[in-house]
């Protein structure tokens, strides 16, 4: 495949994740435009994508690698125990990689809105 060395399934990935990320929190942005409105947004957006993280990996993504690849969870598991030894089956694969790296992430992606945020707003005022 040219142009993606993800089989185009991270690029699904990233657009599910991304939409849902930011459709909440403009959502409820839009309602009242407050900062306080805004790090509501924000929050309930890491939450919700957080979770649909767990919920598209599980189920779409994952099996999508697999089948690509040519290979079952189990060895995708095995893969993750190497470079963390708490991930033994798909429920320690959850709370020990999927919850934590996405809550973090999105965390970061909040915090790094919130401080640029007010200052690219005048670019789509114009």
């Amino acid at each position: 495949m040219n142009g993606t060395t993800s089989f185009f399934v991270g690029d699904l990935s990233n657009l599910l994740l991304t939409l849902s990320f930011v459709l909440p929190a403009s959502f409820i942005y839009q309602q009242k435009k407050t900062k306080k409105t805004a790090i509501q947004g924000l929050l309930v957006s890491i939450i919700c994508t957080s979770l649909l993280a767990i919920i598209f990996n599980l189920f779409l993504i994952f099996p999508l690698y697999l089948k690509v690849l040519n290979l079952k969870m189990v060895d995708l598991i095995n893969m993750i125990h190497v470079v963390n030894p708490l991930v033994k089956d798909v429920f320690t694969m959850i709370v020990f990689s999927l919850l934590p790296f996405n809550l973090f992430k999105y965390s970061i992606v909040s915090m790094i809105t919130m401080l640029s945020y007010k200052k690219l707003s005048i670019l789509f005022k114009e």
